[in-house]
């Protein structure tokens, strides 16, 4: 009984000390990723993702669904959150080449006429999500 306490008490003193360093959350993230890629393998899940959410399959198909995704991609890839982006993109069920496709595409929201994105200081390194959300503030009346 004394060795099962004290294997609670270490297990517990060391995920707390990975809880406060943060990497408690990377380990989580990345196994809910890695979790999601295994599953990939499949080739059943992406179109058993997409079937069992029509909601979501009806979004991307429209242009602001598409966007919409667009935007959240970059936003994940400007962070580097691989982990966060790797369950995103399974959980919608979109292929590799649909995910290369919004990344393209991200680069040409503002040829697009539908999203404008203001360049005021070209020289500021952020997504475009938050440039967006920066001009819709400033344009707001008070």
């Amino acid at each position: 009984m004394e060795l099962d306490r004290e294997d609670h008490e270490l297990r517990d003193l060391v995920s707390q000390t990975l809880e406060n360093k943060g990497v408690l959350g990377d380990i989580r993230a990345q196994l809910r990723a890695s979790i999601f890629l295994a599953l990939d393998d499949e080739e059943k899940l992406t179109s058993y993702l997409k079937t069992k959410n029509n909601k979501l399959t009806s979004f991307l198909e429209s242009s602001n669904g598409r966007q919409a995704f667009t935007l959240i991609v970059e936003l994940l890839e400007h962070f580097n959150l691989k982990h966060s982006l790797a369950v995103l993109t399974q959980e919608a069920g979109l292929a590799a080449a649909e995910v290369t496709t919004l990344r393209d595409s991200s680069d040409n929201l503002n040829d697009k006429k539908c999203v404008k994105i203001s360049d005021a200081n070209p020289d500021a390194v952020e997504p475009k999500l938050v440039k967006l959300l920066k001009d819709s503030t400033n344009t707001t009346p008070k």
